[in-house]
């Protein structure tokens, strides 16, 4: 519904299948956006340019998980965003632009591993990402844009594989990726925007195994990806996005597993995956988002091992996993979010090891790990 006279306001209502429903109100400068999946799962997006510039983005995922998003950018050009998840894991994030253009990224994950990101932007142009993953991975990423336009990515992870990033786009538009694993597997990520469009990615692992993939994006919008694995095992991915909208992915696994991904996006909207590897493993991936939300994987891998995954989202919001291995290792994940915000994972691997994950979030906040081996 539109109206338009002196007030100046819409009004927009969407309803998706009776569940999922959209609220847009516009009210002269003043947007109101509310959006309500499955009963339980709120979004609420607040935005009041006109008055004070405040942006208010609240997300109540199942009563207990909070995650709250405050931009002040009239006030003082803050960005908040806090994440508090079952009250352990904090997730924070700071944006003050105005006073000395710094933000700030810090990412507390059970007071072991910390992800801290600076950028400096007023300064020194500089952004600094340092991922200090229990004191003995590495990662650095430092982007000098002001200099020479030069963004720099190493990863020094456990002193032996090092990844190299390096971005030169205001000289010739060169993007390259090279990584050195453990100095057999190269990686080379070669990307030539201003001459023709073209993006190639070449992975040379081991000398043997070639992984090619070709976007020609200024041509014909057709992504090709091709993986010669070994000689023997061919992967084809062909994506004809201009076309028809159909994205087809063919993996011939040593000439007897065959992959097939098709995905029908614009016509109804089902994404099919059927993997048959070696003529007796099954595995199927079926989503059905257009029609009743269900995402349903089942991997049946040689007749004994069932692999099953069902997400029912738009019904109760369970996302239920059993993993059957060999009739004797067994995995269950199940979370609850819509009933209780309870995450079970217990894995019963050959009846002696078992590891035990209990995260219950909406009762206790509890996470409770246990790994008997």
């Amino acid at each position: 519904m539109y109206v338009s006279d002196c007030s100046d306001w819409y009004f927009i209502i969407y309803l998706s299948e009776c569940s999922d429903w959209y609220l847009i109100i516009y009210l002269s400068d003043w947007y109101f956006i509310i959006y309500l999946t499955a009963l339980t799962g709120i979004a609420l997006f607040i935005c009041l340019n006109a008055l004070t510039g405040i942006s208010l983005f609240i997300c109540l995922n199942a009563l207990t998980d909070f995650s709250l998003f405050i931009c002040l950018n009239a006030l003082t050009d803050i960005s908040l965003l806090i994440c508090l998840n079952a009250l352990t894991g904090i997730s924070l994030f700071m944006c003050l632009s105005a006073l000395t253009d710094i933000s700030l990224f810090i990412c507390l994950n059970a007071l072991t591993g910390i992800s801290l990101f600076i950028c400096l932007t007023a300064l020194t142009d500089i952004s600094l990402f340092i991922c200090l993953n229990a004191l003995t991975g590495i990662s650095l990423f430092i982007c000098l844009t002001a200099l020479t336009d030069i963004s720099l990515f190493i990863c020094l992870n456990a002193l032996t594989g090092i990844s190299l990033f390096i971005c030169l786009t205001a000289l010739t538009d060169i993007s390259l990726f090279i990584c050195l694993n453990a100095l057999t597997g190269i990686s080379l990520f070669i990307c030539l925007y201003a001459l023709t469009g073209i993006s190639l990615f070449i992975c040379l692992t081991a000398l043997t195994d070639i992984t090619l993939f070709i976007c020609l994006n200024a041509l014909t919008d057709i992504s090709l990806l091709i993986c010669l694995n070994a000689l023997t095992g061919i992967s084809l991915c062909m994506c004809l996005t201009a076309l028809n909208d159909i994205s087809l992915f063919i993996c011939l696994n040593a000439l007897t597993g065959v992959s097939l991904f098709i995905c029908l996006n614009a016509l109804t909207g089902i994404s099919l995956c059927m993997c048959l590897n070696a003529l007796t493993d099954i595995s199927l991936f079926i989503r059905r988002n257009a029609l009743t939300g269900i995402s349903l994987f089942i991997c049946l891998n040689a007749l004994t091992d069932i692999s099953l995954l069902i997400c029912l989202n738009a019904l109760t919001g369970i996302s239920l996993f059993i993993c059957l291995n060999a009739l004797t290792d067994f995995s269950l994940f199940i979370c609850l979010n819509a009933l209780t915000d309870i995450s079970l994972l217990i894995c019963l691997n050959a009846l002696t090891g078992i590891s035990l994950f209990i995260c219950l979030n909406a009762l206790t906040d509890i996470s409770l790990f246990i790994w008997l081996l």
